[in-house]
């Protein structure tokens, strides 16, 4: 039975739920899918960068193996792993039997290479806006635009920003 991670480094918003198209690709394929997206040369650091070729008929990227934050020259794409993933069983063996990685700890990314050199990992390309909540600036870039999208709160938290920007520029 497939099952869904999602971490909380990374929110996102678009028109179709990640989550959603990571279990359709897998129940399609068969094989653990991973979420992907492209980031700048001077990010990729911050990110697991998968080894892949060019898409499938399906759009799917096969992910060859992937690099616990590599330096830029020494990543093999700008494809990070943003924080989606669906995995069959298979993998909890080979958490199990995993020797730690990166930082001296159990990396899933180490897990997510395994699978992948048994050919059994692919990647599906986010299209939509990607928050990373992992930095501080990227968590209040999520919470102002989606409170200025909601239909509930978009009026009153514009009313709000736009009282505090009056009240600082006073005080200036």
């Amino acid at each position: 039975m497939p099952f869904a991670v999602l971490l909380a480094d990374d929110f996102m918003r678009s028109a179709t739920l990640p989550t959603q198209l990571l279990l359709e690709a897998y129940g399609r394929d068969g094989c653990s899918i991973i979420s992907v997206a492209v980031v700048p040369r001077r990010d990729v650091s911050k990110y697991g960068i998968i080894s892949t070729g060019g898409p499938d008929a399906s759009g799917l990227l096969p992910v060859f193996g992937i690099v616990e934050k590599p330096e830029a020259d020494m990543a093999p794409s700008r494809f990070a792993s943003i924080w989606r993933y669906v995995f069959g069983p298979e993998v909890f063996e080979i958490l199990k039997h995993q020797e730690p990685g990166y930082g001296g700890e159990i990396q899933l990314a180490d897990a997510i290479n395994t699978l992948a050199k048994s050919g059994a990992v692919a990647g599906q390309v986010f299209e939509g806006r990607r928050y990373d909540c992992g930095s501080k600036f990227g968590f209040l870039e999520a919470i102002v635009e989606t409170a200025l999208a909601h239909p509930d709160f978009a009026e009153n938290f514009r009313e709000f920003l736009l009282q505090r920007l009056s009240h600082r520029e006073a005080a200036e």
